[in-house]
C-alpha cells in the first residue's frame, strides 16, 4: 500500500508542458469530488394503468396498434445528479464515461490513493466500502503493452506480474524530479515479487477492487476488445 500511495500522491499533468522545472501538485490538497449523472431507462407498463379489455392490443382498430405502441411502450431515459462517491459505495461494477480533462482518471487515483491510506490507517476514505477492500489501479496503456509483447495472457497475469513494477516505474520518476534516493535494483524486484504474490492473494479472496483507467489510450482494435 506504500508504493501505492507513493505513486498515487501526486497529480498527472501528463501532456501540459512544463518549462524550466517539473511543477507537482499533491492529489489531495486539489482533489474536488465529482457529481455524476446515472442514467435509468424506464418502460410504460399499460397494464398498470389501464383496464385490461384496453391493455391487449388485440381489441384495437388496425389503424390504433401502431400508434397504441409507439405511445405505451417507448422506453424513457431519467437523469439525476448524484456524487461520485455515493455510486462507487453502492456498486460493484461502473463505468466513467466524460470528456477529456473531467476528473475520470484523477477520481480513480483518488479511489486507489484514499483506500491505501484507511488500509495503512493514515486516514479515512469518502468511499463507504468495506474496511478490507485493497485498491487494484490498472493503467490500460500499460497491459496494453505487456500484452501486445506476449508477456501476459490476461488481466490476471497482469496484476501478478507486472501491477507493481509499472507502479514502481511511476515512483521512480517522481523520486527522481523530489531527488529522492533510490533504492537498489535487487531489493525493488524483491518488493515487486511480493507484492504480486500479495494482489494474486488478494484478487482470489475477494478483496480487492480493480480500477481500469485509460481505455481511451489504447490503439483501437483487437487490443481495445
Amino acid at each position: 500500500m506504500r508504493l501505492l500511495i507513493d505513486a498515487s500522491k501526486y497529480l498527472d499533468f501528463r501532456g501540459v508542458p512544463q518549462v524550466r522545472r517539473i511543477v507537482l501538485f499533491e492529489l489531495n490538497d486539489l482533489f474536488v469530488p465529482l457529481n455524476g449523472i446515472i442514467e435509468r431507462r424506464e418502460r410504460f407498463e399499460p397494464s398498470k394503468f389501464l383496464p385490461s379489455e384496453i391493455e391487449n392490443e388485440e381489441y384495437l382498430p388496425p389503424e390504433m396498434r401502431e400508434r397504441f405502441r409507439r405511445e405505451f411502450y417507448r422506453e424513457t431515459v431519467q437523469t439525476e445528479p448524484v456524487p461520485m462517491a455515493d455510486v462507487i459505495s453502492k456498486y460493484d461494477e461502473i463505468v466513467i464515461l466524460g470528456d477529456p480533462g473531467s476528473g475520470k482518471s484523477t477520481t480513480l487515483k483518488h479511489i486507489a490513493f484514499s483506500l491505501a491510506k484507511k488500509l495503512l490507517g493514515e486516514g479515512e476514505s469518502i468511499y463507504d466500502l468495506p474496511d478490507e477492500v485493497v485498491p487494484i489501479p490498472i493503467t490500460l496503456r500499460f497491459f496494453a503493452k505487456w500484452l501486445r509483447e506476449g508477456k501476459i495472457n490476461s488481466l490476471e497475469d497482469y496484476i501478478k506480474q507486472f501491477v507493481a513494477s509499472d507502479l514502481y516505474e511511476i515512483k521512480s520518476t517522481l523520486d527522481r524530479w523530489l531527488e529522492y534516493p533510490s533504492e537498489s535494483d535487487s531489493e525493488v524486484r524483491r518488493k515487486i515479487a511480493r507484492i504480486g504474490r500479495f494482489l494474486d492473494e488478494t484478487i482470489k479472496s475477494g478483496r480487492a477492487i480493480v480500477l481500469l483507467d485509460g481505455l481511451d489510450e489504447v490503439e483501437a482494435g483487437d487490443l481495445r476488445n
